[in-house]
């Protein structure tokens, strides 16, 4: 069974399992950091964006032109790993973002 701990600040939701910390923003579920245990960001360039989009037919990108919120999040041990689901609203529509956590694969 996979070991992990989860923090919400203000500015951020993170998980923590032995090999890697992954931090979420609770304004848009956009991932914000992720690093190997004791290592540096390896993402965080550039300006924040949300980290699930929709496109619907000729509409285009839906995060561009609604409002992107965090709803909840889920973490659950599966088998040898960690389960992992973001769910945002984009306009009207509700999104799941899953993440699957064994060892350093992501």
């Amino acid at each position: 069974m996979a070991t992990f701990t989860t923090r919400q600040q203000r500015d951020s939701v993170t998980i923590t399992t032995p090999e890697l910390e992954l931090a979420f923003s609770p304004e848009d579920g956009g991932l914000r950091e992720l690093r190997r245990a004791g290592g540096a960001n390896t993402i965080g360039f550039g300006s924040p964006t949300p980290v699930v989009d929709v496109e619907l037919n000729e509409r285009g990108w839906l995060a561009s032109q609604s409002f992107v919120r965090y709803l909840r999040h889920s973490v659950d041990n599966s088998g040898d790993g960690v389960e992992l689901t973001i769910t945002i609203g984009i306009g009207p529509l509700i999104v799941r973002d899953s993440y699957r956590i064994t060892g350093t694969l992501l």
